[in-house]
């Protein structure tokens, strides 16, 4: 896959084989459109997508026009959608590539008057002069010393899980995590962090779809059922690697905590990044995510069928469930050797004393159950 993706309006694209090639040999992949209707459609919808465009003096107007029905207007009209991104302080590097002689050698109306925001500073590069390679190399550096351009060509990995198989269409959020993440130096990050949970319940509601995880699961949920060892269901091999696994369950516990304003909130994350000299927090959760946005695809692409995915895990039925007593939840934290156990839903916490601490760690999955004759005490606890 190239590096550099740009949309190529030509209405001979197809048989310029050479420009193509030449465009390979420096990472660029030129996506070829005969006439303008098509071209700003893709522009208007999806123009997130491109990084450059190329122009070439005269095309067709639209899909119905064929033969000899080429002219300057299609020119005008997509210089001037270019020209009004960059009056609006928008980047989007084009240039001008034509082997008419009218364009190259004459004096063009649209061409003075529109040519001057192009990144040729209006100048017409000569097909026939194989002047494109010259071109080229302008186009990628103009591209390199644009800094959002720059920052999604860093991470353009994830923009492959934007297709309709996985994550669908998120490239507007993304590129907003991103904007965040490489150029805006957030300090007070705070209230970014939704976005990042709704990119993570997209991937969650997708993994639903192909069966990997069950469909009544919160976010508190997914971090016992993604390791396997959530009490109402039993599992069949592991559900996700043990990496990915954490991965998830450090994220949700951030993202969940900077996401709400409640008092007793475990990690008082809102509290700690107003305290905070740096943006280092957001960025390291954003990057996590990211990681998972990439591996969520290439686990997409071995998933088997939905049923099979779903043999995995079954639920257990209530009635099996409370007969056995336990509470499953996790030591939450360790202080002066006592521990601190929190259940799966929140609604129950515990102490737990230093002798039954031996062998648990913090963060550690577990599962108490508690003394008849004092429900304030735990009777047995073991690993989940």
């Amino acid at each position: 896959m190239a590096k550099y993706k740009v949309l190529w309006f030509d209405d001979e694209w197809e048989e310029l084989e050479e420009i193509s090639e030449n465009a390979l040999d420096l990472d660029i992949e030129l996506i070829g459109v005969s006439n303008a209707s098509d071209g700003l459609s893709i522009l208007q919808n999806d123009l997130m997508n491109y990084q450059g465009v190329i122009l070439d003096g005269k095309f067709y107007m639209d899909s119905t026009k064929t033969g000899d029905e080429i002219n300057d207007d299609a020119f005008g009209e997509v210089a001037r959608f270019l020209h009004d991104i960059h009056t609006r302080g928008g980047v989007l590097p084009w240039f001008i590539l034509s082997g008419q002689p009218t364009f190259v050698h004459e004096v063009n109306t649209s061409v003075k008057l529109l040519g001057i925001s192009s990144y040729g500073n209006g100048k017409v590069f000569d097909k026939n002069k194989d002047e494109d390679k010259e071109l080229f190399e302008l186009l990628v550096q103009a591209i390199d010393a644009a800094p959002m351009l720059k920052a999604v060509m860093k991470h353009r990995l994830v923009f492959e899980a934007c297709e309709e198989s996985y994550l669908g269409n998120q490239k507007e959020r993304l590129f907003e995590m991103i904007k965040n993440l490489e150029l805006n130096g957030q300090k007070n990050s705070e209230d970014l962090f939704t976005p990042l949970r709704k990119i993570l319940e997209k991937m969650i509601d997708r993994l639903v779809e192909f069966g990997v995880i069950a469909d009544d699961l919160s976010l508190n949920d997914l971090k016992f059922f993604s390791k396997g060892k959530h009490k109402d269901y039993e599992f069949q091999g592991e559900i996700f690697p043990p990496l990915i696994a954490h991965l998830f369950n450090s994220v949700i516990d951030v993202i969940q905590d900077a996401c709400h304003l409640k008092e007793d909130l475990r990690f008082k994350v809102d509290e700690f990044i107003k305290g905070s000299r740096t943006s280092y927090l957001y960025q390291s959760t954003t990057l996590t995510i990211l990681d998972l946005i990439i591996w969520f695809k290439s686990y997409v692409d071995d998933l088997p069928s939905p049923e099979e995915c779903k043999k995995k895990w079954s639920k257990i039925s209530i009635e099996v469930n409370e007969k056995l007593g336990w509470i499953h939840g996790e030591i939450n934290s360790v202080k002066d050797a006592w521990g601190s156990f929190i259940s799966e839903d929140g609604t129950i916490r515990k102490s737990v004393p230093p002798y039954k601490m031996k062998g648990f760690q913090q963060g550690e999955i577990v599962r108490i159950t508690l003394k008849e004759d004092n429900q304030d005490h735990i009777k047995d606890i073991e690993h989940a």
